[in-house]
């Protein structure tokens, strides 16, 4: 009996060691803008049209219910068009299966939708796109299209690796990836923010890291262990 119960001990420990993990996604980065500034060592931001009359980007409290925001919008006069855009860098080295979650708003802004089209530099319309390089650029989110409307679409999931490896990116190779949230309008918001442009908030990027995993016991792992239980208490009813 012995024996037996040195083998399963042996036995549970080897699998134990052999089987693969099961790794759980961390928080790689977020935001929610309640702080009221952009962290500008990880965000850079642009619009086409600059000057009084030009396009803006700011953190607004525009939906009190909602709390602070991203906000994109133009100042340009009806008809003048104004592209704006806010791009994000974080540092993905070893992480993969990440995803994207976020909120977006829109103040009966006109869906101009970005499409799905790779695009080098800058592309007119409204959504979200990924870049490894920043300037080389996937879409990845895009309004629906039709008309305007207005209210919050709250907690959007895109699955950032599933988008990488659809366009022949390793998932895991990225060092840096680069997220971009654009806004493309022809609208004057006449000063109302509730009356054009479009908003983000509650950005999250989550990931799998390299080393993540957490040793997962198997049937086989299980049986072993109980017979090594069993042999345990064999021994001590001898010893009586």
């Amino acid at each position: 009996m012995k024996s037996v119960c040195l083998t399963s001990l042996s036995l549970a420990l080897a699998l134990c060691t052999w089987l693969p993990g099961v790794a759980s996604a961390e928080m790689i980065y977020q935001a929610n803008f309640n702080s009221g500034s952009l962290d500008n060592t990880k965000w850079t931001t642009y619009s086409s049209v600059t000057g009084v009359n030009g396009g803006y980007l700011a953190i607004y409290d525009s939906d009190p219910a909602h709390g602070k925001s991203l906000f994109m919008d133009s100042k340009t006069l009806p008809g003048t068009a104004n592209y704006n855009h806010a791009t994000l860098a974080v540092n993905v080295s070893g992480y993969s299966q990440m995803s994207l979650v976020f909120d977006s708003f829109t103040f009966y802004d006109f869906n101009d939708v970005l499409g799905t089209a790779p695009f080098t530099g800058t592309k007119n319309g409204d959504g979200i796109a990924i870049s490894t390089d920043n300037n080389n650029w996937l879409p990845i989110w895009s309004p629906a299209s039709g008309a305007a409307s207005m209210g919050w679409t709250p907690g959007t999931t895109v699955l950032v690796s599933d988008a990488l490896t659809s366009n022949g990116i390793a998932d895991g190779s990225v060092s840096t990836l680069y997220i971009r949230f654009q806004q493309y309008d022809t609208y004057q918001d006449n000063g109302q923010l509730s009356s054009d442009g479009r908003a983000w908030d509650n950005i999250a990027l989550s990931g799998t890291s390299a080393g993540a995993a957490v040793p997962e016991p198997t049937t086989g792992v299980l049986a072993g262990l109980g017979l090594l239980s069993l042999c345990g208490v064999r021994v001590s009813r001898r010893r009586r």
